[in-house]
């Protein structure tokens, strides 16, 4: 379960000293001051775990979706794809999102932001029509096992190429992530 003590990880940030009401501020990176700090690698995994445990996805659901964005945006750091896919377009978000859903999540909000990205992430997956292979969100969220998590986002939401998938590295970036939650 979540407790307002688990993102007590996350550097680089000052606060009241009351944890409860400092956990929030944290994790959506603001400092004392009221500033916006922006987080690079595992702090956005921290504040996108958050953000999805929040919306009703357990630590293992949403360590899996964050593990794939890891992947997917080279630890939060590409915005759009380093180089153009199989059919010679790129992605861009946390997802990198293509063809048609590139076209969605860029009119859905500003697109190179953490919020938007964060954002779209619950928006789309609540419409739920790009699952596949029997999947829904509903289905996805009850998944008890993070190996199954992770693949079951990575083959039925994501999709990618299978010559490019590196279950290898979404399956550690979600193990990593999770401990970190925890």
């Amino acid at each position: 379960s979540n407790t307002p003590n688990k993102p007590t990880a996350i550097e680089g940030t000052s606060g009241t000293g009351d944890k409860s009401s400092n956990v929030a501020g944290k994790v959506a990176g603001a400092t004392s001051g009221g500033s916006q700090q922006r987080y690079e690698g595992s702090n956005k995994g921290l504040r996108l775990m958050q953000n999805l445990t929040s919306k009703g996805y357990s630590d293992i659901t949403a360590a899996a979706i964050v593990g794939n964005a890891m992947h997917e945006s080279d630890n939060f750091r590409a915005y759009e794809e380093y180089a153009p896919n199989t059919h010679g377009t790129k992605g861009v978000g946390f997802l990198q999102w293509t063809g048609s859903r590139r076209g969605e999540f860029e009119n859905w909000a500003r697109p190179d932001s953490f919020e938007a990205s964060a954002g779209y992430i619950s928006h789309e997956m609540e419409g739920g029509r790009h699952w596949s292979g029997g999947m829904n969100t509903e289905s996805f969220k009850g998944i008890k096992d993070l190996d199954t998590a992770v693949r079951a986002y990575q083959d039925n939401y994501l999709r990618p190429s299978r010559q490019y998938a590196h279950t290898d590295r979404r399956l550690q970036n979600s193990r990593n992530i999770l401990q970190q939650w925890q």
